[in-house]
């Protein structure tokens, strides 16, 4: 065996004991993973498929309306009272009849038959609706989840955002660990009291306590972050930032990209098939039917015994009663649809004011990131300028560290800024229905 060989084989094994070399880091989970998991995993997003279901079940039973419709029948009755001939056969000379009369109890068991030629458009009509209110509750379920974007978008910034808070932390107790260090040498050397000590241990605990907080909010955003999509929090260990998007959203004809607005048009179009439906409900039907059945008495009314007989034809019926509410019934379904045209464009005006709003938003961030770089430099060399001299004895700790805490305030108002600059610009996004 060769070397190469060799030193293949050794790398493999140790790729297969050390999971850490056999399995490639896991990627950090994005915003749009969030978004899909949140979707996937809401309660609605089932209603969606029952949705569909249930308008299959209703489409077969309005199609089933053209099948022949059966009607089994069976009575048993008794009467007060029976036909009888006005007059004596017998004395016709009709022998054998003269005592002749019909039983006053009567029995029939029937099977009816009917099968429609002509329905006025109401299976068709049925349909529609059908379908009309299927899309209706589709859209309902697409607005429901789309809204879940903007409970995502403010735990997946709040997240990062804790995340940058905690790191810049941890910088701040490294830069307090130094000057410790610093005032514990001078101290040494005689340059320096305890009560400066004193001071830099207070501003360490302080930053200890800011971490613990820092901490509990991280905890709190990954376990409603993971509440919403359905994951283990520990998929949230890594996140990766979203994309500043190269230039912000377009203006729009207000809201058209939003699924509230195909709610709207879905809704309207489920007041026209209601109108379709009303038209063809009162317009006549014709159908053809037969009917056979077993009793007594039969067809013949002058037999008394039981007889099998059989009616066929054809039947043309016609509420003319619904013409009496028809109009008012159009009126009530214009009604309305010139409603939900109203709710449509009082929603249309408020995506204006929002969108109005998220660009100052996105705007009024961008001016304070433009400062925030330069304060942050300045407070730096300020700091660094105090820890010279306060190494020189010039410059007492409680001044030092009310140089190091600007220079943390500073950081952390430059790592909000721009954190809430890409929360607004992804919010003006969502208001867009982008």
């Amino acid at each position: 065996m060769n070397s190469k060989a060799l030193l293949f084989i050794v790398g493999l094994c140790i790729a297969v004991a050390d999971p850490a070399v056999a399995q490639p880091a896991a990627s950090p989970t994005t915003l749009q993973a969030c978004y899909e998991a949140a979707e996937a995993y809401a309660p609605v997003a089932r209603q969606s498929a029952l949705s569909e279901q249930a308008r299959g079940y209703t489409l077969e039973n309005a199609a089933r309306g053209w099948w022949p419709q059966l009607q089994f029948e069976a009575r048993a009755q008794v009467q007060s009272d029976v036909t009888q001939l006005p007059f004596d056969l017998s004395s016709l000379g009709l022998s054998g009849v003269s005592g002749f009369k019909m039983k006053k109890d009567q029995y029939a068991a029937t099977l009816a038959l009917q099968q429609s030629l002509y329905d006025g458009g109401a299976v068709k009509a049925e349909k529609k609706v059908a379908e009309a209110q299927n899309e209706v509750e589709q859209r309902q379920t697409a607005t429901t989840l789309y809204g879940l974007h903007d409970q995502v978008n403010q735990l997946y910034f709040g997240l990062l955002l804790t995340r940058e808070q905690l790191r810049l932390n941890a910088l701040l107790q490294n830069n307090l660990e130094l000057n410790l260090r610093r005032a514990e040498a001078l101290q040494r050397g005689g340059l320096a009291h305890e009560a400066d000590l004193d001071v830099v241990r207070v501003e360490q605990l302080k930053a200890e306590q800011a971490e613990a907080g820092y901490q509990s909010t991280e905890r709190a955003y990954a376990a409603m972050l993971a509440r919403l999509t359905g994951w283990g929090t520990e998929r949230f260990d890594t996140l990766a930032t979203p994309d500043l998007p190269a230039a912000q959203p377009t203006v729009n004809v207000v809201g058209e990209r939003r699924p509230e607005m195909k709610l709207y048009a879905a809704r309207l179009g489920q007041i026209d098939a209601s109108l379709d439906q009303l038209s063809a409900s009162w317009r006549p039907r014709v159908s053809l039917f037969a009917q056979g059945g077993y009793g007594r008495p039969g067809l013949n009314m002058l037999d008394d015994g039981f007889a099998l007989y059989g009616v066929a034809g054809v039947r043309l019926t016609w509420n003319i009663s619904r013409l009496y509410t028809r109009r008012r019934d159009e009126d009530l379904l214009r009604n309305r649809a010139e409603r939900i045209r109203a709710e449509q464009d009082a929603f249309s005006n408020r995506v204006a004011v929002d969108e109005a709003q998220r660009r100052e938003a996105v705007a009024r961030y961008e001016a304070l990131l433009a400062h925030d770089d330069e304060i942050v430099a300045l407070r730096q060399r300020i700091r660094q300028s105090g820890e010279a001299r306060y190494a020189g004895g010039t410059l007492t700790a409680t001044d030092l560290m009310r140089y190091l805490n600007d220079e943390q305030q500073a950081r952390l108002d430059r790592a909000l800024h721009a954190m809430q600059r890409l929360l607004a610009v992804y919010d003006l996004r969502h208001t867009q229905g982008e």
